[in-house]
């Protein structure tokens, strides 16, 4: 199948910055994917490298995404490179979404995603623990925690 591609960037300031094991981090930045298919369905998937951990860093996956033509193949999404895993996955997931949902508008905007399709982040130590709370109140289901950034006790 033929998809129209379209991208852009985003940066996001944390409202804490997060303690990692490589110090702290304060600023979220990735590419947000559409894919607008043959029959007018559209699909959105995100790039969101993190170059500490072993993907590509932003930069890479940008120029990426520069590269690729207005109109890509589902065929030419599978052929992504292994050394680009944050692009094979915000691609392939891009994917995924077209067959379950497909939204006009992003989360963000007022899609009609459900926050049981996301993990809520929680924050390393002790934290974790109200803002699981808060989170569960807010209806998340699946977390991510970080864990071996700092002691918990």
């Amino acid at each position: 199948m033929i998809y129209k591609f379209e991208f852009r960037t985003y940066q996001r300031k944390f409202k804490r910055p997060l303690q990692t094991s490589h110090g702290l981090w304060d600023i979220r930045e990735g590419i947000i994917l559409r894919l607008n298919d043959e029959n007018g369905l559209i699909s959105w998937g995100e790039i969101a490298p993190l170059s500490l951990f072993g993907s590509e860093n932003f930069d890479q996956a940008l120029d990426f995404c520069h590269h690729l033509p207005a109109n890509i193949s589902s065929e030419m999404i599978f052929a992504i490179s292994s050394e680009l895993p944050a692009c094979q996955f915000g691609f392939e997931s891009a994917l995924s979404n077209e067959t379950n949902s497909p939204s006009p508008a992003p989360p963000w905007q007022g899609g009609e995603k459900k926050l049981s399709q996301y993990s809520g982040l929680l924050p390393a130590g002790e934290t974790a623990l109200s803002a699981l709370q808060m989170l569960w109140l807010q209806g998340f289901r699946t977390f991510k925690w970080k864990i071996g950034v700092a002691a918990i006790g």
